[in-house]
């Protein structure tokens, strides 16, 4: 999985992360492996994908990923905002 989606970058975890949320959602086996296998991450993706998959607690967050985002052009960054429009003053 982290392969086929690797070519977004920017917003690779975050297609990833649904995926294994949806899965783990149908599944408590699936759940628990995830969890167990992100505590410890391999590299950058993983630890992004933790973050996405996890609250600040380490409990696994089965909520969707956020789908509103801010792109500034040139950057290379995606900023999610969670549903909420941020104003650029």
């Amino acid at each position: 999985m982290k392969d086929s989606n690797r070519k977004f970058e920017g917003f690779a975890h975050n297609l990833i992360a649904e995926s294994l949320k949806r899965w783990a959602a149908q599944s408590n086996f699936v759940a628990a492996k995830l969890q167990e296998r992100l505590q410890y991450p391999l590299d950058e993706l993983d630890v992004k994908i933790t973050e996405v998959m996890f609250d600040s607690q380490g409990h696994i967050d089965l909520k969707p990923v956020p789908t509103k985002y801010e792109y500034t052009s040139g950057d290379g960054q995606v900023q999610f905002t969670g549903g909420k429009q941020q104003q650029q003053h």
